[in-house]
Order: C-alpha cells, then sequence, then structure tokens
C-alpha cells in the first residue's frame, strides 16, 4: 500500500509539472493572434521552453545520483507552473522566452528526484507498473494543461495564465505534510549520498545510446503533436481555440489511458516488445493522418495515435534504468524528461516547413521520425540478456 501511496504522490507531482507543457500549447494560438507571430516564432518559443531543459536535464540526474534532496521538488513545481503563469503576463518576446525557459527547467528538476523515489518503493517486478500510474500522470497534466489554460485565458485574457501557479502550491502543501516520511523512506537526510538502491551489473552505455535515439525520436513527435495538432484544427479545419483546446486534451486523455495499459503489458510480456509495438501503431496511424482531408476521419485517427504516443513510455523509463542501473538518477532523467523536452529543439524548423509548404507537411515530416524511433526499436538489446552477458 505505502508503495501504491507514493506513486500516486509523484503522479500528483507529475500532472503539475507536465500541465505546463500542454498549457503553453494552448496559449499559443492567443499569442499569435496577440502579437502577430507567425508559425516559425511561435515555435520557437516551444524550443527556449525545451531547450535548456533537455541540456539540464543530464546534469539534474547526476546531481539526483550524488545527492538525495527532496526539497528539489518544490522548487521545481514553483518554477515550472510560475514561469508558465508569466507566459501571459509579457507582450515582450525574449521576456516571454525567458519565462518559457523556467517552467522548462523546473520541469527538467522534477523528474529525476520523482524518479529515484519511484525506483525506492515499487515492488519486486512491478516497476513498469508503477511507473506507469507516474506516467499517467504526467499525461493527465497534458489532458488538464490545454483544458486549463485555454478555458483561463479565454476568461479573462492573457493575463489569466497567472492562475497557473497555484496548482504548484497546492502539490507543494501535500508534499510538504509527507516530506518526513519520503525522506525516511529513501534512507538519509537531505544532501547525503547516494539515495538510491544498491544494484548489480554494469553500465551498458551503448544499449542505452540506442535507446535514447528512439527516446529523443519520440520527443519529436510528442512536440510536434503536441503543438500541430491544435493548430492544425483551427488553420485547416477553421475550429476555435476552445474547440481545439478540447481536442487536445482528448488526444492526451488516449495517450494517457495507453500509459497504464503499457506500463502493465510491459512488465507480463517485456519493456522491449511493448516498446516496438508503440512505434508500429504510430506509422500507420501517421501516414492516414497525412492522407485524410476529412476532419471527422482525422478525428477518429487521433485516438491510435494519442494510444501510440505513450504505449511504450513506461518502456523507455524502464530499459533506462535497467542498462544504466548504477545511474538511476540520470537514466530516468534522459528517459523521462528528453521524451517530452528535447523535441522542442526541431520545432522552429518544423513551424518554417509549416510557413512555407503548410500544416499538412509537418505530420508528412513526422513519419520520417518514426521510422527512425522503429529502428532504434529493432536494435536495442533485450534488457535480461543484456545484464547476463555482462555479468
Amino acid at each position: 500500500m505505502r508503495s501504491k501511496f507514493y506513486s500516486y504522490l509523484m503522479s500528483l507531482g507529475h500532472v503539475t509539472a507536465d500541465m505546463n507543457q500542454g498549457a503553453l500549447s494552448a496559449i499559443l494560438p492567443y499569442l499569435i493572434v496577440a502579437y502577430n507571430y507567425d508559425f516559425a516564432t511561435a515555435g520557437s518559443i516551444v524550443m527556449f521552453y525545451s531547450v535548456v531543459g533537455s541540456v539540464v536535464q543530464p546534469v539534474f540526474g547526476q546531481l539526483a545520483d550524488k545527492h538525495f534532496n527532496l526539497w528539489v521538488m518544490p522548487i521545481s513545481l514553483l518554477l515550472a507552473c510560475g514561469g508558465m503563469a508569466c507566459t501571459g503576463i509579457t507582450s515582450n518576446y525574449w521576456t516571454l522566452c525567458a519565462a518559457a525557459m523556467l517552467s522548462g527547467i523546473g520541469v527538467s528538476m522534477f523528474h529525476p528526484i520523482a524518479a529515484l523515489i519511484l525506483n525506492r518503493t515499487a515492488p519486486t517486478g512491478r516497476l513498469g507498473e508503477c511507473l506507469s500510474v507516474f506516467s499517467f500522470g504526467g499525461n493527465m497534466g497534458f489532458v488538464i494543461g490545454p483544458l486549463l489554460a485555454g478555458t483561463l485565458v479565454s476568461l479573462f485574457g492573457l493575463k489569466g495564465t497567472l492562475i497557473l501557479l497555484i496548482p504548484a502550491l497546492i502539490t507543494n502543501t501535500v508534499i510538504w505534510f509527507k516530506h518526513k516520511e519520503i525522506i525516511a523512506i529513501m534512507g538519509e537526510k537531505p544532501g547525503e549520498k547516494k539515495a538510491v538502491k544498491e544494484t548489480k551489473g554494469e553500465d551498458n552505455w551503448k544499449a542505452f545510446g540506442i535507446l535514447t535515439l528512439g527516446v529523443l525520436s519520440r520527443s519529436v513527435l510528442f512536440f510536434a503533436l503536441n503543438t500541430y495538432i491544435l493548430l492544425y484544427w483551427i488553420y485547416e479545419f477553421g475550429q476555435t481555440k476552445a474547440y481545439s483546446s478540447t481536442l487536445l486534451s482528448c488526444f492526451f486523455a488516449c495517450s494517457a489511458i495507453s500509459t497504464l495499459v503499457g506500463g502493465r503489458f510491459a512488465d507480463k510480456y517485456g519493456y522491449r516488445k511493448i516498446l516496438r509495438i508503440s512505434y508500429f501503431l504510430m506509422l500507420p496511424s501517421l501516414i492516414a493522418f497525412c492522407l485524410s482531408s476529412n476532419m471527422y476521419l482525422s478525428t477518429i485517427i487521433l485516438i491510435p495515435m494519442g494510444l501510440a504516443l505513450s504505449l511504450g513510455y513506461s518502456s523507455n523509463v524502464a530499459l533506462g534504468q535497467l542498462f544504466l542501473p548504477n545511474h538511476l538518477g540520470l537514466a530516468s532523467g534522459i528517459s523521462l524528461g528528453l521524451s517530452v523536452s528535447m523535441g522542442g529543439v526541431v520545432l522552429p524548423l518544423l513551424g518554417k516547413i509549416a510557413d512555407i509548404y503548410g500544416l499538412k507537411m509537418v505530420f508528412v515530416a513526422l513519419i520520417a521520425v518514426c521510422l527512425l524511433a522503429i529502428f532504434s526499436a529493432m536494435i536495442v538489446p533485450d534488457a535480461k540478456k543484456s545484464l547476463q552477458t555482462q555479468n
């Protein structure tokens, strides 16, 4: 029961952190209208959100491996929500980018420390299930983010983003009431070394590198779909911003359900197998979406696309921890963090493609990215065999 409670607690934190990225997608159309931005400029704001977080993510992972500091978690949530809250109160492009960067840094700080707590509390043989609950929280953040931000900006204008700070205050209050228990579970006082389980076996950096190729590919898919599905419905199908934000939330609701199912299936059938199924399901969904010109058919196609996006999410994280058993924080930071951050680096390029060739071509380009993810999943070694070979 204790392990389930902390899976749910970390999941709550994951909701609070990752809702900001979904919120940014909903805020972008309002920024485009308010400041006359083109798609490339709007994409660059998302890039600033992600690029700093992507760079510092491994750093926070390394620090988490060496020192367990629970205070990192509440600070990370304040930065994540506080930065996003500030995006609506400035008309200056560079200040807006700075606010987005602060939010991205906060999200990057959260993942490694939460993953360490999960790894410590997960029952033997049920890591995939615990990670799926945690990942479900992140996906629910993407469901809630567009709905919440879209509603707030519709009701109060761009300054309504300030209310996004409230979820961080609520979650941090819950964590504060449980902070002594968490520190006791980790077996250390804040600042002491190595708050992770003792592990056996050597790190397999080659296998982790192959896995990371797939993680980065999924990140591009994630960021592009998160950003351009909403814009596609607004500019190609002539739908309202509110309707498009709701549609994006429904897309991530499918993704959230897939996360829970994927984690349980991964424990039962193997992480690598579920990872491959995830990418193979994404490919025909993307192709069908590119061929469709009907709004209702395109909406239906979003269902398998959303399911495919997160079916292998828990498997990525679990495999990363198995390949790097002596660097759990680093592995988790990359597998959890880069999977939803590094893809933002290519958004300005995808935005330029959209400006020149139209939004449809963005999804055509994603087919090549999906093929790269499939290639990674096909050559990544089995985690158990890899560890047995090294031992």
